[in-house]
């Protein structure tokens, strides 16, 4: 799977150019991007495309979690502040802010993210699931990778979507 139409120039190559028919059964690819200094993945497989520089357009009684609406190619989506829905704070490094268009079966939405880093293989075995992870404030984490010396929180997009 390519992403789509990647608007940012500065994207690293290894997300324009993703396998997704790794064929390997315990590996996941993710995306790795960061929410201040701490690092994140989403499965890959739920990447559409990464973006930059676009006018989001707030919406009225909206959550404070969600920024706003974009077009992007006819479509409208809603934006997910991550650091609001998260609770990591308010404020994005504009130059470097990134969305990423996320997508299911049923939506489509994109998600605001201080930086997109790489395009990651992580052996299953290296997720630990951590009995404190299900509490129902962070039932937006699905466990945590281990990368060389990095811990990778592993987003559970279906809950940050609805």
């Amino acid at each position: 799977m390519s992403l789509e139409d990647p608007v940012s120039k500065d994207i690293p190559a290894s997300i324009v150019e993703i396998n997704e028919d790794s064929g390997i059964d315990d590996e996941l690819q993710i995306v790795l991007f960061t929410l201040d200094d701490v690092f994140f993945g989403v499965d890959v497989n739920r990447v559409q495309s990464v973006i930059e520089n676009i006018a989001i357009t707030a919406v009225a009684n909206s959550p404070s979690y969600i920024r706003g609406v974009i077009d992007l190619r006819g479509d409208v989506i809603p934006v997910i502040d991550l650091k609001q829905k998260f609770n990591l704070g308010t404020s994005y490094s504009n130059d470097r802010l990134k969305m990423i268009i996320l997508v299911d079966d049923a939506s489509i939405n994109g998600i605001l993210v201080d930086s997109v880093l790489e395009v990651l293989k992580i052996s299953k075995k290296m997720i630990e699931d951590n009995p404190a992870l299900n509490a129902s404030n962070t039932s937006y984490v699905k466990g945590i990778a281990r990368h060389d010396e990095t811990l990778i929180n592993l987003v559970e997009t279906a809950n940050i979507m609805n």
